[in-house]
């Protein structure tokens, strides 16, 4: 069963895991106006922790592998000029990685494949 609900702080119905839509739409928009992803993050944060959503486990893995793939990208690409950016993803994420199911999968692919390597 999907539910549906409205995403503190907007206008927007979310139904099940649309917020990764959500957070796609907003980063896009942000884009042009130079927010961070923290800042997006901060802002969706209500909606991205919640566990409503795909009932299938491949829905759930597209949705957790899409994330990660999201994170890992933004994070090769801030790195070398924002480093305190990257860490404000990293402990937001770990953040809603203790409320979520999701994200708590998200942040256990994420986080070892952007660790410095020496």
């Amino acid at each position: 069963m999907q539910h549906s609900y409205y995403c503190s702080g907007t206008s927007q119905k979310v139904a099940g895991l649309n917020s990764l839509q959500l957070l796609s739409e907003h980063y896009v928009a942000g884009m042009s106006s130079s927010k961070c992803l923290s800042s997006i993050f901060l802002s969706l944060l209500p909606c991205l922790m919640e566990d409503s959503g795909p009932t299938t486990q491949t829905e759930v893995q597209t949705v957790i592998q899409s994330c990660v793939e999201l994170v890992k990208q933004y994070t090769q690409l801030t790195v070398a000029h924002d480093v305190e950016e990257v860490y404000l993803v990293m402990r937001i994420m770990k953040r809603m990685g203790g409320k979520s199911s999701l994200w708590k999968a998200v942040e256990d692919l994420a986080v070892p494949s952007i660790q410095v390597q020496d």
